[in-house]
């Protein structure tokens, strides 16, 4: 459980950041392709779709987490604590950034 957990925080990165690098890709061609300028919306939709799979993916790794922290004896070490807290990070920054872009609005 916890080699899962571990693995889909690092997922909880790695896939929205490529999902959105090849969105970015794909702006560029169509702006060489054209020319000129082009609406940026898609653009703006590919960011905040891989905002929310990197919340969704980092809540996941967070719960399987504390699904293996509970499993562990009842002196746990401050270490899985910890570790706990880093799988949390993504979710709370990622997600707080959403929050701001929705509530400014």
């Amino acid at each position: 459980m916890r080699r899962a957990s571990i693995i889909l925080a690092l997922a909880s990165v790695l896939l929205p950041a490529a999902l959105f690098a090849q969105a970015l890709l794909e702006g560029q061609r169509e702006i060489q392709a054209r020319g000129g300028p082009i609406c940026g919306m898609p653009l703006l939709a590919s960011f905040i779709l891989s905002s929310f799979l990197c919340i969704v993916l980092s809540a996941a790794a967070f719960g399987i987490g504390i699904i293996a922290f509970r499993r562990v004896a009842a002196p746990r070490p401050r270490r899985r604590f910890i570790e706990l807290l880093v799988l949390l990070l993504p979710l709370v920054v990622v997600g707080g950034y959403l929050a701001s872009l929705f509530f400014s609005l």
